[in-house]
């Protein structure tokens, strides 16, 4: 039995549409919310809410769609609003895994 399995011809197309869908929205919604943060605006509850929890900053913005809940974390920083991440939501509360990940990154971020 071999350890390694090439997985390249079993991603459905399903899967990598899915994928794609999620990456295009999230493009999108970031650009118009880059547009509105330029001109002055500012989010709020009940479309975004700040994450203390992850770094000052750090917001929530809630999406929902026919299916589904989203939630993207970002930061607002005086140049870039920076994705930290991007997960369907399904609990009341965000996991601690999401959380310590989100950290993880914007400490990686912050190093560069």
């Amino acid at each position: 039995m071999s350890w390694f399995q090439d997985y390249s011809n079993s991603l459905s197309s399903s899967f990598l549409s899915q994928l794609n869908k999620k990456i295009d929205c999230t493009i999108a919604i970031m650009s118009n919310m880059t547009y509105y943060v330029q001109k002055g605006e500012s989010l709020s509850m009940p479309q975004s809410r700040p994450m203390p929890s992850i770094s000052k900053r750090c917001h929530e913005l809630r999406i929902n769609d026919e299916s589904q809940t989203w939630r993207i974390i970002y930061r607002l920083d005086e140049d870039a609003i920076v994705v930290v991440d991007v997960f369907a939501k399904k609990t009341n509360k965000t996991p601690d895994a999401v959380i310590k990940r989100c950290q993880k990154r914007l400490k990686q971020y912050d190093a560069i």
